[in-house]
């Protein structure tokens, strides 16, 4: 007899539960979210403390793949934030074991978001300062959201002018496609993101996500009023940036004392909004 699933959180918004990613994803209906945003803390745990080695990452977080495709919806996406690894004087390949292993599962590579973060440790990796991550940008169809709008940044002044003055190549017709005008909202996201770690003071959590980067790829994969599913809630950040800008968000905490931390932040700006409201 399966015992049903029962959340530790249910608001109206904002969904959690408590316990094994695997197993409450197992629990979650078909097509029942629109997007995935996460970053698993194996990846980002410290080397000397990482509960998955990293030569069997790729295998362990498989069947935990399988699930995401099956709850997102067809044109949903997974947008996966994974940390750097060095062993043994070179780059350890479990980031590209990982969307392998995605890709042969039926997850589509759209994009790859490289995030410089300015404030990284100068002195981790062994040759270069190691500042940046990456975050995979995952679709169950090629057809997935694609949230620019909301994401745009404004043009470089250089930039204006140039647009809509020269023809593009000439079309096999011998015919030259005019430029595109500038977007009134302005330009498409680019795939480096620039931000700070942004570890807010307070939050206990080793490793949260920062907001800065959480917010860029909530808008990007999930529309307004829709579903966003973090299977490794953390502190809530996601959450939190869901309720931010009118999504809802699902997710799954494996620790309670984490997940009560994910609740009171989502409560404490639950009341903040209705104070200001």
């Amino acid at each position: 007899m399966t015992v049903p699933l029962v959340p530790y959180v249910a608001d109206p918004d904002f969904i959690l539960y408590v316990g094994d990613a695997l197993e409450v994803l197992r629990e979650l209906p078909d097509e029942s979210v629109h997007s995935c945003v996460t970053s698993p803390p194996y990846a980002d745990a410290r080397d000397d403390v990482a509960a998955v080695p990293l030569d069997s990452f790729a295998a362990w977080f498989a069947p935990i793949l399988v699930e995401l495709l099956r709850v997102v919806s067809p044109h949903g996406s997974l947008m996966l934030n994974l940390g750097r690894r060095f062993r043994d004087g070179e780059e350890h390949p479990y980031l590209l074991d990982t969307l392998q292993r995605a890709r042969s599962l039926g997850w589509r590579w759209l994009d790859t978001i490289v995030w410089n973060k300015t404030n990284g440790n100068g002195r981790g990796g062994p040759y270069l300062h190691d500042r940046h991550e990456y975050v995979w940008w995952l679709g169950a169809s090629v057809g997935a959201y694609r949230g620019y709008d909301e994401a745009r940044q404004p043009y470089a002044p250089s930039t204006i002018p140039r647009m809509g003055r020269a023809p593009r190549a000439k079309q096999k017709g011998g015919k030259p496609t005019p430029s595109k005008p500038p977007h009134p909202l302005g330009a498409r996201p680019s795939s480096v993101f620039t931000s700070s770690t942004g570890k807010e003071r307070g939050n206990p959590h080793p490793t949260p996500m920062a907001e800065a980067l959480a917010t860029r790829l909530v808008l990007l994969s999930c529309p307004r009023g829709a579903t966003v599913l973090d299977p490794f809630m953390g502190s809530g950040t996601t959450a939190l940036i869901a309720r931010k800008h009118n999504r809802r968000s699902i997710g799954i905490e494996l620790s309670e004392e984490y997940a009560k931390l994910a609740a009171d932040r989502l409560s404490q700006q639950s009341m903040f909004a209705e104070a200001t409201a």
